[in-house]
């Protein structure tokens, strides 16, 4: 009671990572305070409350990619802190019936306490409430009220002090003083990161990559080790078209200097309290992409410096083998078991010397644990279709276009049998003359939504948003395959949202539902299509849930035993210091001293040491690029022409050049209002985009298809602004 009191005084401030108390109140209300304080040391102290509210969109209880990143935070941010009470509670606005909603809360809490056992265990609630549509927490009449409404709560209660901060990050501190970007609309957007630099840092962002960083490795401007809650940003750029947005440079040195292809760009990014941090020396950020990189010669480390020129890090070569080895120990074998690992400890080099730390006992131990199963992906279904990393229940990598082209055919961009094949055909005879647009959903790969069943084939979804047909078309229908769908619907409602997954993303298509319930006994049978798809859906979760349990349990224990039995049969070649061991004492010996030796082999190599990689290192907090000087095919420079469609010269003084399959970008210089700049071309160029200056942009596609001689004539188009990510993409996909 004295905590909760001394927390709604006005005059008092609780200091954020210490628990300290600031007052500013008389000298005798102090020393009373002060008293009654001391007294209650004995206690646990209680803070208020934390309250975390994930929303959900209308009629789902489906986690999108917001709401995981929610929980994420929330994971990271409770490390170091002891939970006395947690409580989960799932809401709903007042659309549908009553049992409709208790029951649709339940799935909300259901899903939300199944993320939570994924992510952090140790969050586990002790209390699970389902309230529906009881407790709204705004004014259910509005479309913003109904959306606050559609939410699970998570209370946390501490037996600490310790809050987090509230406050959002200090822009200006997460970004590179000399970069500005081109297109701020289109630019790519910074994911924010609750973290707690005394405990090790982990977390993955939305293109896959593992984040990671080592506790107390971060200090401020002092050189002190900081601890406690620490906001970090994170972005990476892996297509030109993002680069050219942001407006980094991907050049070394002036206008004839080399151009850089890059192998993974990052931005990362921390402060505290407002307050930019850095790295200690000899501390680094491990960026694990989803799938190993083939690095070719030619790649090294660079850093922005703060004039905005490229400065090398580290020689790449010297620094792979000692990271490889870090990641390899913290991974542990079953995680990572590549053939050249099994290969050599069935080889003679893997023998006992003096100068080796692998012995008989060893190599024997590990050749057999080569055999284990390795622990399957535990992400449970809901989980799986919330996420950005999954297509569908499938992992998968997001490609460059939402299509692909073979003979004169679109088709899905994945090739996985086990990846949805989804695409939208808009109708063009039965709504033909009428207001409204509708569009049928069209799926290649039947058998992977069961649930989809519950609808007739050739239904027909009324399109309810503001978008026109031709927009529609344009912007979903046309060379556009998803990998997901779901609709959001209840009983009683005359609208929904059918939501397709594009590439990780998430998108809505409101549908006007008043279309199916023209009559009594329309409105049966749509209600009853809608119970059918709820219940398909529920029995497809819990039989993905099921099996992927049962099959974790079965590899776990396979795992287990077969650990124990490659000990047994190591033994009789175990020296007598190998014998005193326990058998977590031996295993973990055992993959050091062999984990040693596989890379002082794989460091004798030198095409494997610089042709795989399974992460990359920053040396500390900013831009980094993973590049090599772009070799590509160029005539010499040309007197060349930029010309608008009037036939006027084209004023430019910045351009970029895309070349088609390279993630690299030519950068330009000219003095514009000239025909005798000259350029270097290439016939592999798909598109430059020139700038004016007085902000205008002009597009020349293929300009590799120009006849080449002494005096050339690029004619371009105007290029709009983009508005988005997605705009600005067109840039490389035309």
């Amino acid at each position: 009671m004295l905590v909760t009191l001394m927390h709604k005084n006005p005059g008092t401030m609780i200091d954020g990572d210490r628990c300290s108390f600031h007052t500013h109140t008389p000298k005798a209300m102090r020393t009373i305070a002060t008293t009654l304080f001391a007294a209650m040391l004995s206690l646990p102290m209680l803070a208020q409350p934390d309250v975390t509210n994930v929303h959900f969109a209308n009629g789902s209880a489906v986690l999108d990619g917001t709401a995981m990143q929610q929980l994420d935070g929330l994971c990271a941010a409770t490390k170091g802190r002891t939970p006395v009470s947690i409580s989960v509670t799932g809401h709903t606005d007042s659309n549908g019936s009553d049992a409709y909603n208790l029951d649709l809360s339940q799935r909300r809490v259901e899903a939300v306490r199944m993320a939570l056992a994924d992510h952090c265990p140790s969050l586990e609630p002790v209390r699970i409430d389902r309230f529906g549509e009881g407790t709204p927490i705004a004014d259910n009449s509005t479309h913003g009220g109904r959306a606050q409404n559609r939410r699970v709560a998570i209370t946390i209660r501490y037996a600490e002090c310790d809050q987090v901060q509230t406050d959002t990050y200090p822009a200006d501190h997460h970004r590179h003083g000399a970069v500005r970007p081109l297109f701020p609309s289109a630019d790519t957007p910074r994911e924010h990161f609750r973290v707690d630099a005394g405990q090790p840092i982990e977390f993955i962002a939305k293109d896959g990559v593992r984040v990671r960083i080592a506790p107390e490795a971060i200090v401020d401007a002092t050189g002190s080790t900081v601890t406690g809650p620490v906001d970090i940003t994170y972005r990476s750029f892996h297509e030109p078209w993002a680069v050219i947005a942001s407006g980094i440079p991907m050049h070394l040195g002036g206008p004839d200097a080399g151009h850089m292809e890059s192998a993974g760009m990052f931005e990362v990014y921390a402060t505290q309290k407002g307050q930019p941090l850095a790295l200690k020396a000899g501390e680094s950020i491990t960026l694990s992409p989803p799938e190993p990189l083939r690095l070719e010669a030619g790649y090294r480390d660079w850093t922005l410096g703060a004039d905005g020129r490229w400065e090398e890090q580290v020689d790449r070569k010297d620094s792979r083998a000692k990271d490889l080895q870090e990641i390899q120990q913290a991974a542990g074998p079953l995680s990572f078991r590549s053939n050249a690992m099994m290969a050599y400890a069935s080889s003679d080099a893997a023998t006992t010397t003096e100068a080796s730390g692998t012995t008989e006992a060893v190599r024997r131990y590990m050749k057999n644990i080569g055999d284990l199963p390795v622990m399957p992906d535990t992400t449970h279904f809901l989980a799986r279709i919330g996420s950005e990393a999954y297509c569908h229940t499938t992992e998968c990598s997001p490609t460059t276009k939402p299509y692909a082209k073979y003979k004169g055919r679109y088709m899905t961009p994945y090739s996985d049998t086990d990846i949805p094949s989804i695409h939208l055909v808009i109708d063009r005879v039965n709504f033909r003359g009428r207001p409204e647009t509708a569009f049928r959903v069209v799926m290649q790969r039947k058998a992977l939504h069961t649930d989809w069943l519950a609808f007739p084939e050739k239904r027909m979804w009324v399109y309810n948003g503001p978008l026109s047909r031709k927009d529609l078309r344009k912007r979903f229908a046309t060379k556009h395959f998803y990998q997901d769908v779901l609709l959001e619907a209840s009983a009683g409602s005359s609208d929904g949202v059918l939501r397709v997954k594009d590439r990780g993303e998430w998108m809505d298509l409101p549908v006007d539902l008043s279309y199916y319930q023209q009559t009594a006994e329309d409105l049966e049978a749509w209600e009853g299509e809608l119970r059918d798809y709820h219940g398909r859906f529920t029995a497809k979760r819990k039989r993905f849930d099921k099996k992927l349990d049962e099959r974790v349990t079965s590899v776990v224990d396979r795992i287990r035993s077969g650990k124990r039995s490659a000990w047994k049969s190591a033994r009789p070649a175990m020296t007598d210091a190998e014998l005193a061991m326990n058998e977590q004492e031996w295993d973990e010996y055992a993959r050091r001293s062999f984990n040693e030796d596989l890379w002082a082999s794989i460091g004798t190599t030198q095409a494997a040491a610089e042709g795989f990689t399974q992460a990359l290192v920053m040396r500390g907090f900013g831009i980094y690029n993973c590049d090599r000087i772009l070799d590509r095919s160029a005539i010499e420079p040309a007197a060349v022409a930029v010309k608008d469609g009037d036939g006027a010269v084209f004023p430019w003084q910045m351009a970029y050049g895309v070349i088609e399959g390279r993630k690299a970008v030519i950068t330009y210089w000219g003095n514009g209002g000239t025909e005798e700049t000259p350029m270097r071309l290439s016939r592999d160029m798909s598109s430059i985009l020139f700038v004016a200056r007085d902000g205008r942009f002009l597009m020349v596609e293929r300009p590799g298809e120009v006849a080449y001689g002494e005096r050339l004539v690029l004619r371009g188009k105007p290029f709009e602004a983009p508005q988005s990510a997605k705009d600005m993409e067109a840039f490389t996909s035309k």
